[in-house]
């Protein structure tokens, strides 16, 4: 009697092993169908990687408000006008306050 149920529990576990050997030679064999699809497809339907990526390209019309604020700087690196209030400067605080 404890033999058979040992002999029952050995053929599941075969029964297994062999269902899972199967379904990794399924996955074998689609990834090589997969493979061979992108190695004959032609290179114009595939998306190129590059492609993707977002190149961006600057005009000089870009620059030209930077130019004009820049040009009311007179002698001596001080803009133009008031620029002094209640001695603080006007500009980006550039401390890094924790």
């Amino acid at each position: 009697m404890n033999s058979e149920k040992m002999e029952g529990e050995e053929r599941k576990e075969e029964e297994e092993e062999e269902e899972k050997m199967k379904k990794f030679y399924v996955l074998i064999e689609n990834i090589r169908a997969t493979r061979m699809l992108w190695q004959t497809a032609p290179p114009s339907k595939r998306q190129k990687r590059e492609s993707l990526l977002w190149k961006p390209s600057f005009e000089w019309e870009d620059f030209s408000q930077a130019v004009m604020s820049s040009s009311n700087v007179g002698d001596g690196g001080k803009s133009k006008g008031k620029e002094k209030e209640e001695g603080t400067e006007r500009g980006v605080d550039l401390s890094l306050g924790l």
